[in-house]
C-alpha cells in the first residue's frame, strides 16, 4: 500500500509506503487490499493527531461501502468497514470523495515501489547462504560488520533523545536484520551485547519495526558515514603532520577553534481557561520552552519543544521560566557533545544574572543560575549575547507549540468541539463567537484581541484579514471584564461621532465627551452664537473657545484678551515637549512612543512618521528618516 497526507495546499507533509500482511491460503480481491490500505492511512493521520481531513478514493465500490450507498455481503469486507467506521470517530470532520487514477498515481507509485521491495527481499532471502539457527560464522559478525550494529544502537539513541514514540527502521545489512527480527541467533558475545542493548532500547518506543531496504535505498546516510570517516582520517593526518606531542597546550587549545554552534532558547508560561462541553470552565498553569541548536550558518540541526513542569504551590515567574528554558537548551547541546556554543537570549533580566552584571536575590533564580554555570563547564567555549525578541521568534513558535499541546491536553470534559483559526486550539463550541460575517473564534482569542484593540483606542473588529466587520458589544460581554466593556461604550460612542464635531466639557471634573448637537440641545443660553451646556455637569461653556462661558464678551474679544493658552494646557504642551510627545494632526490627540518602530497608527486611523510627522500612505513612508532605534526594539 501507498498512502500520502498533504495540507489544505495539497503540499506533502507524511507518506508512508509499506506491505500489507496476507494470511495464507486465505482469497485476495481488491476491495480486501483497498481497504486494508484505507485502514492504514486512517491510522496514519490518527498518529498525526490530525483532527479534519478528507480523504480521496479511486476505487468506486469502496466509495460505495464506506459512504453508505452500498452494504458489504461478506465477512471479511464488513470487518474492514467496522475498522473504517471505528477510526473515523478520531477525527472531527473525516469525509471521502472519489477522484480519477490518474490523481493518485503518486500513491499508485509507492504502492508499486513497497511491491519491488517485497520481491526483493524475498530474492535476497533466497540467495542467502545463511540458514536460520545455523550455529557456524553465519550468525555472527566480522569487525567491519561489527560496525552496522553500533550505528543502530547509537541511531536508536537518537530517536530516543528526541522524543520519538514510533518509529520504523530500515536496514540494508541482511544479517543484522536477521538478529534484530530473531529470525537468527548471535553466537558470539560482542554480537550479543549488540543485540541486548537494541533490545533495551526498543522498549524506549510504543512501536519500533525493522524492514529490510536496499543499498540504494540508504545512500544518503552512506555518505554520511562516509564524510565521517573521511574526518576521522583528516584528524589522524593533521595529528601526525603536527610538530606538537600528545598532551602538549598548544594542541589542546588548537582544538578549541573548531566551529562554533549556535544556541537558541524560549520559555513562555500562561494562565488558561480551559472549556469543557458546558460553560464551566478550570484555570490551570502551563510553561513550556522551544530551543534550537543550529551550525555556525545558522542552519538548524536539531531543534526541541517540551512542556515544563510546575511544582504545585512554587511562585512561577519569567525568570524562572526562561532559566530552565536555557538549562534545557544547554543540556540539549551536551548531549550532542559540543564543545563550543554560543547562546541567544532575548531577555534582558537573565542576560545579566547569566554574564554576572546583576546578583538575583531569590533562591528560586539562584538555584538556576547554579545549575546553569555547572552545564556551561561542559563546554570549552560557551557564551551569552543579548539579541532582539523578532530573532528568537522560531523558538518563540515552538514554546507556544508546546503551551497549546498542554491546553488540549488540560480539557477532561470531552463534547462538542471546534478549532480556533487563531490558536488551534479545540474549544467547546459554546466557548466560540461568531460575527456577522460568518467568522467565528474561541473567546480566549477575543478577548486578547479586543483588548488590545481598546488599549490602544481603536474600535475592535473582526480579526479576519481584509474583513471590517465591527463587533457588537453585546457578543463582547460574554468574554470582556466590566472595565473593558465600559471602555468599548466609550469607543462606541467616540467612534460614532465625526472628529470635527467631537467636544469635550472644559470642566475638569468633567470632561464628557458630547457631539456639538448634544451639547445643542441643552442650551439655556439663549445669547452667544458658540453657547453650550455640558448634558451632563449642565456647566455652561463655548464650544469654539473651548472654555468655560465667556460671559457678555465675544469669542473674538475672549481671544484677544487671553492670547496665551490655559495653564492647564501650558503645562501639557512643555510636558510633551520634554518628553518628545507627538500630537496628531487630524485629530490632535497625544501620542507617546513607548516601544517599537517609528511608524505610528493613530486612534483615529492616521499614520504618521514619530520622528517628523509626516503621513504615511499605503503602508509607506513618505520621509527618509531612520525606520527605528535599537533602543526601542530590544524587551528590557
Amino acid at each position: 500500500m501507498g498512502a500520502e497526507i498533504c495540507d489544505s495546499t495539497d503540499e506533502g507533509i507524511y507518506e508512508m509506503k509499506k506491505p500489507l500482511k496476507l494470511i495464507e491460503g486465505e482469497p485476495i480481491s481488491r476491495p480486501c487490499v483497498e481497504g486494508q490500505a484505507l485502514v492504514e492511512t486512517l491510522k496514519g493521520a490518527a498518529a498525526l493527531g490530525l483532527k479534519r481531513i478528507q480523504v480521496f478514493c479511486d476505487f468506486y465500490l469502496l466509495y460505495e461501502f464506506v459512504t453508505g450507498k452500498l452494504l458489504p455481503d461478506q465477512q471479511k469486507y464488513i470487518d474492514i468497514m467496522d475498522q473504517v467506521n471505528l477510526l473515523r470517530k478520531s477525527f472531527t470532520y473525516c469525509e471521502f470523495s472519489l477522484i480519477l487514477r490518474d490523481d493518485v498515481k503518486h500513491v499508485f507509485r509507492l504502492a508499486r515501489e513497497a511491491i519491488n521491495s517485497q520481491i526483493s527481499k524475498l530474492e535476497t532471502k533466497t540467495k542467502s547462504p545463511y540458514k536460520e539457527g545455523s550455529s557456524s560464522s553465519s550468525s555472527s559478525m566480522s569487525e567491519e560488520d561489527d560496525g552496522e550494529g553500533q550505528a543502530l544502537v547509537a541511531t536508536l539513541k537518537g530517536a530516543a533523545a528526541l522524543g520519538l514514540q514510533r518509529i520504523e527502521v530500515f536496514v540494508d545489512f541482511y544479517l543484522l536484520y536477521e538478529f534484530v527480527s530473531g529470525k537468527l541467533l548471535p553466537n558470539q558475545q560482542k554480537c550479543i551485547d549488540i543485540m541486548d542493548q537494541v533490545n533495551l532500547l526498543r522498549k524506549r518506543f510504543t512501536y519500533c519495526e525493522f524492514s529490510l531496504t536496499s543499498r540504494d535505498d540508504v545512500k544518503y546516510v552512506f555518505c554520511l558515514a562516509r564524510d565521517a570517516i573521511n574526518s576521522q582520517i583528516s584528524k589522524l593526518e593533521t595529528k601526525t603532520k603536527s610538530p606538537y606531542g600528545e598532551g602538549s597546550s598548544y594542541s589542546s587549545e588548537s582544538e578549541d577553534e573548531g566551529e562554533v554552534y549556535r544556541v537558541y532558547f524560549k520559555g513562555l508560561w500562561n494562565e488558561e481557561r480551559v472549556y469543557g462541553s458546558s460553560s464551566s470552565y478550570k484555570t490551570v498553569t502551563v510553561a513550556a520552552m522551544g530551543a534550537a541548536i543550529c551550525d555556525s550558518s545558522d542552519e538548524i540541526i536539531h531543534q526541541l519543544k517540551t512542556p515544563l513542569d510546575l511544582i504545585e504551590g512554587e511562585p512561577i515567574s519569567r525568570p524562572y521560566v526562561e532559566g530552565q528554558a536555557l538549562i534545557v537548551a544547554l543540556q540539549g547541546a551536551a548531549t550532542y557533545k559540543l564543545k563550543r556554543i554560543e547562546v541567544f537570549c532575548d531577555y534582558y533580566l537573565l542576560y545579566q544574572y547569566v554574564s554576572g552584571e546583576l546578583l538575583p536575590n531569590e533562591q528560586q533564580t539562584i538555584d538556576i543560575l547554579d545549575h546553569v554555570n555547572l552545564l556551561r563547564k561542559s563546554f570549552t567555549y560557551c557564551e551569552l549575547s543579548l539579541i532582539a525578541r523578532y530573532d528568537v521568534k522560531y523558538v518563540f513558535r515552538l514554546a507556544k507549540e508546546a503551551i497549546r499541546s498542554q491546553t488540549r491536553k488540560a480539557v477532561s470534559t470531552l463534547g462538542n468541539f471546534g478549532t480556533c483559526v487563531i490558536c488551534l486550539d479545540d474549544i467547546s463550541i459554546d466557548q466560540f463567537m461568531s460575527i456577522g460575517c460568518t467568522h467565528r473564534y474561541c473567546y480566549s482569542c477575543m478577548k486578547q484581541h479586543v483588548e488590545v484593540k481598546l488599549l490602544n483606542g481603536m474600535l475592535p473588529k473582526c480579526p479576519h484579514e481584509d474583513c471590517g466587520v465591527e463587533l457588537r458589544i453585546e457578543s463582547c460581554e460574554k468574554f470582556l471584564d466590566p472595565r473593558f466593556t465600559e471602555m468599548m461604550r466609550q469607543r462606541l460612542k467616540e467612534d460614532s461621532i465625526p472628529v470635527t464635531e467631537k467636544v469635550y466639557c472644559p470642566n475638569p471634573r468633567c470632561s464628557t465627551l458630547m457631539s456639538t448637537k448634544e451639547a445643542l440641545r441643552n442650551l439655556v443660553l439663549v445669547y452667544g452664537f458658540g453657547a453650550r451646556t455640558c448634558y451632563n455637569c449642565h456647566g455652561n461653556f463655548c464650544v469654539y473657545c473651548r472654555v468655560p462661558w465667556h460671559e457678555n464678551i465675544t469669542c473674538e474679544e475672549y481671544k484677544r484678551r487671553n492670547p496665551t493658552p490655559l495653564v492647564e494646557e501650558s503645562k501639557l504642551k512643555s510636558l510633551a515637549a520634554r518628553n518628545l510627545w507627538r500630537q496628531c494632526i487630524k485629530c490632535k490627540h497625544m501620542i507617546e512612543l513607548a516601544a517599537g518602530c517609528y511608524h505610528m497608527t493613530c486612534r483615529c486611523g492616521y499614520e504618521f512618521c514619530y520622528t517628523c510627522g509626516e503621513e504615511w500612505k499605503n503602508k509607506k513612508a513618505t520621509c527618509k528618516c531612520p525606520l527605528w532605534d535599537e533602543e526601542n526594539i530590544i524587551d528590557t
